[in-house]
């Protein structure tokens, strides 16, 4: 599957997505996958202009894991400086918070807060073994019901 990449953000700028992604700094893309498309062993294509005459394939991969991530801003974040995020039900703290933010190829923790700047319900679609959970849903929903 084609996973397309913006090379420039409003408010931020150039992405360099494609540097990062090639150089190995950014490892995973954080998307709705509303029709859950994404497994595990899904081939992946990386381009730039996705459905445009300037399509640009510049890496391919293969899908080795999928992690669920909710960003919710609270009713009160004017008196709160960032988002809650939660990966596969578990908060993260404001350094792991960092971490994903660069991970996923933000320069910083307030781009990554610019450009997710509403609640949002989706997917970490990893290329390397990165994981963030402790324990995956389906472990959790395991122990939970066991």
């Amino acid at each position: 599957m084609i996973l397309g990449f913006k090379k420039y953000i409003p408010h931020i700028g150039p992405t360099k997505f494609k540097e990062k992604i090639i150089s190995g700094t950014k490892i995973h893309s954080i998307r709705k996958d509303e029709k859950d498309r994404w497994e595990r062993g899904r081939k992946i294509q990386m381009a730039y202009g996705v459905r445009t005459k300037f399509y640009e394939c510049f890496m391919k991969s293969e899908c080795a894991g999928i992690e669920s991530i909710v960003i919710f801003y609270p009713d009160d974040y004017g008196l709160h400086p960032a988002p809650n995020i939660f990966i596969h039900g578990q908060k993260l703290s404001y350094s792991e918070c960092e971490e994903l933010a660069e991970n996923d190829g933000f320069e910083s923790f307030s781009d990554f807060c610019t450009y997710f700047n509403n609640n949002f319900e989706g997917k970490i679609i990893h290329w390397t073994d990165k994981k963030y959970a402790a324990l995956t849903s389906a472990e959790i929903d395991a122990l939970l019901w066991a």
